[in-house]
């Protein structure tokens, strides 16, 4: 755990083909830039790229099914991120923080997003949660930029304040749980 943590020289970073866990913190609060992970990854610990204020880069693998706590808050420098396809759950604080992300790729499987994941990233102007079921309090709160949101028949549950402070104006009181 931590292994790269504040890490000030490591810019670059190709995890090999032969690692299938990275632990929780391994690249905290470091200065690296970019990262291709392989898809033989299979689980990510909380918090890996946490307060990486550099990070502008990242492949995520194409297997991963959640991405964990904390594991982009407060990653400044992060614009995009193509989320994969086979994630179905965004846990609390995922991506908080990250007030530079604009654009996230497809939510189309995403089944649950918990606590504050994408809590104060002001650049996000848009989503699609076609298959979410919950969207826990505080999800987007404070993404002022939010505008525009698709909801599928899927969802049965909004927490409190989860779109608080967003541009997005429609109601969701029917679907909320």
């Amino acid at each position: 755990q931590h292994l790269f943590n504040n890490t000030r020289r490591l810019v670059h970073v190709t995890i090999p083909n032969s690692v299938r866990y990275v632990n929780g913190g391994a690249f905290q609060y470091s200065n690296i830039v970019s990262v291709i992970m392989p898809d033989s990854l299979e689980l990510m610990g909380d918090a890996i790229f946490s307060n990486c204020k550099s990070l502008e880069y990242i492949s995520l693998p194409l297997n991963i099914t959640t991405i964990g706590i904390r594991t982009f808050a407060e990653c400044d420098s992060l614009r995009n991120i193509n989320i994969p396809s086979s994630v179905t759950s965004i846990m609390e604080g995922a991506f908080t923080g990250c007030n530079n992300l604009r654009n996230i790729g497809s939510l189309s499987n995403i089944n649950y997003i918990e606590t504050s994941a994408f809590k104060n990233c002001t650049s996000l102007d848009s989503i699609a949660l076609i298959s979410a079921n919950s969207i826990s309090k505080e999800a987007f709160a404070n993404c002022t930029s939010l505008e525009h949101i698709e909801f599928g028949d899927s969802i049965k549950y909004i927490g409190q304040n989860a779109f608080h402070n967003t541009g997005y104006t429609n109601d969701y009181a029917n679907i909320t749980g």
